[in-house]
């Protein structure tokens, strides 16, 4: 069991890495998503481009919803 433990720290650290966007602004979109990211959108609409931006003129909006009682985000990765 202990040598468990190692593998469980780096699985966390690891999900917890990809909750940061390295890049804040998003200013060239096609078709729906931001150029060059990959997003849920094809499961379902989650990710928008909004003009309340950090820098430059464009962001990512992602928005929660529900199904089946369940909770869900969009992604951008």
């Amino acid at each position: 069991m202990k040598k468990l433990y190692p593998l469980i720290l780096l699985t966390g650290m690891a999900g917890g890495m990809l909750a940061q966007i390295p890049n804040p602004s998003f200013e060239t979109w096609l078709d729906g998503d931001p150029e060059g990211w990959t997003t849920s959108n094809v499961a379902a609409p989650s990710v928008f481009q909004v003009s309340d931006a950090h820098e430059g003129s464009s962001a990512v909006r992602i928005d929660a919803f529900t199904a089946s009682g369940l909770t869900f985000g969009g992604t951008v990765v």
